[in-house]
């Protein structure tokens, strides 16, 4: 028998507490002061806010984003021009920063809560003239209009319906929208090397407003993808993202886990992103369209990491054993010579009449 079907046969028994938890959660931000917490992060003061689960991780020792990054980061430029839509506390946006060492960021965060965490977490970066902005706007697929931007201890999403399933609301507020198309012509940009999205559920409207820019530059883009969190604002909202991407040109999805940033597999449709990890869950998806001058570096890069994904064992014993192996072919170098002057005899014979060494 299978648990998780029976389970979810009776939903009914889940939703009242789900609600409770809602409430209380709701009611605990609204009474109890919430703080400023710092901690270290790539050797800088890094602050958050203290209900935040995202620095708290980071106070344990976590990367944030960072087994995802580090892997992609290996083919970009590092002076690679950056857009993120979803900075957050600038969290991942500092790890950008870190494995591309000369890039600068172009950092978007609508949340006023959020938005001056990340101008902290990146001022340093700002004194290296390193971040082209920070903009406190919603990235969608039309400019100038007002909608409402839902956040949590976390994060935040624009939701048409206050109760999301598995959202918990602490606050509102409505924010101005703008398109990533209509930022790349206000910055003039010349080049963009990567596009990182984390909307939580808004990443139908980001793509709608950034065609353009993504058929010029052709960048990688690293984008959240959460079955439920899109299902919030769009019906079968999975199913729209990916054929959207499909008709950008994009044909092949590289699926990471989203907390380890591990690499699950290959897909080409949304049946094998589903049978990879199943549907309630958030994945990272990180792609490029045929046109890109990345296509082939990923597909190059993915191949070599499957290849170690299925022969783990031949490494580790590689790894292990690397002292061994190498003393043991010192060993060879030694005692071959000796073996064959050993084991062949070599005479030789003198013809005076022809007056030539032979070797017998």
């Amino acid at each position: 028998m299978n648990i998780k079907k029976q389970i979810k046969k009776i939903p009914f028994l889940f939703v009242p507490i789900r609600k409770i938890l809602q409430i209380l959660d709701k009611f605990s931000y609204k009474f109890m002061k919430e703080g400023t917490k710092t901690t270290l992060y790539f050797g800088r003061i890094f602050k958050y806010p203290s209900r935040s689960s995202i620095g708290k991780l980071i106070k344990r020792g976590f990367i944030w984003d960072g087994g995802i990054i580090r892997f992609y980061a290996k083919i970009l430029p590092k002076d690679s021009i950056v857009i993120e839509v979803g900075s957050n506390i600038a969290a991942s946006s500092i790890v950008i920063s870190e494995f591309l060492p000369n890039s600068k960021l172009l950092l978007i965060e609508a949340s006023e809560r959020y938005f001056n965490y990340c101008k902290l977490n990146t001022n340093h970066l700002k004194k290296e003239n390193r971040i082209i902005d920070i903009i406190q706007k919603i990235i969608s697929n039309k400019a100038n209009k007002l909608v409402k931007l839902q956040t949590n201890h976390t994060t935040g999403t624009v939701l048409e319906s206050k109760d999301g399933y598995g959202y918990t609301t602490t606050s509102s507020g409505n924010y101005e929208t703008e398109t990533l198309d209509n930022l790349d012509l206000k910055y003039n940009l010349e080049e963009i090397n990567l596009l990182k999205i984390d909307t939580d559920g808004y990443e139908i409207e980001v793509f709608e407003g950034a065609l353009n820019l993504i058929n010029k530059y052709n960048p990688i883009i690293h984008t959240e993808f959460s079955p439920n969190s899109l299902e919030r604002n769009h019906k079968n909202g999975k199913d729209v993202l990916i054929s959207l991407l499909k008709e950008i040109g994009i044909d092949t999805f590289y699926i990471h886990e989203l907390d380890t940033g591990k690499y699950l597999g290959k897909a080409t449709n949304l049946e094998e992103i589903l049978e990879l990890k199943g549907l309630d869950y958030y994945v990272d998806i990180i792609c490029a369209t045929p046109k890109s001058r990345y296509y082939k570096n990923l597909e190059e890069l993915y191949a070599r990491e499957n290849y170690f994904k299925n022969n783990w064992f031949k490494f580790l014993i590689l790894i292990c054993f690397k002292d061994v192996l190498n003393q043991l072919g010192i060993l060879i170098l030694v005692i071959m010579p000796l073996y064959l002057i050993s084991n062949f005899k070599v005479l030789l014979k003198f013809d005076e009449s022809r007056s030539k060494l032979f070797l017998i």
